[in-house]
């Protein structure tokens, strides 16, 4: 398997996203569109690489949820256009 590149990032958590929505489309992921083309990937992955955040990240149709750094759940959308990013900052407390 090759890498997924987006612009001049390669960063795992891009990687990490493809494969999870390539595996519930049950396609190749080189087959999806570039995650580049829903977030900026550069600031994706900075933020995602900050300890004590939640992403959610709306791609291809599904909702993706990175917790430090990670994809820990991929959900399908209701309609494959919603697309959008929230993030959310919790506390080191908890």
């Amino acid at each position: 398997m090759g890498t997924t590149e987006v612009g001049t990032t390669s960063h795992p958590l891009l990687i990490d996203i493809v494969t999870r929505v390539g595996e519930h489309e049950n396609c190749d992921i080189l087959d999806l569109p570039p995650v580049g083309k829903t977030v900026d990937p550069e600031a994706l992955a900075q933020v995602a690489d900050t300890p004590a955040v939640t992403i959610e990240l709306n791609y291809y149709g599904y909702t993706l949820t990175i917790t430090d750094g990670k994809v820990t759940d991929c959900r399908q959308l209701p309609t494959a256009e919603a697309v959008g990013l929230s993030v959310d900052s919790r506390s080191a407390d908890t």
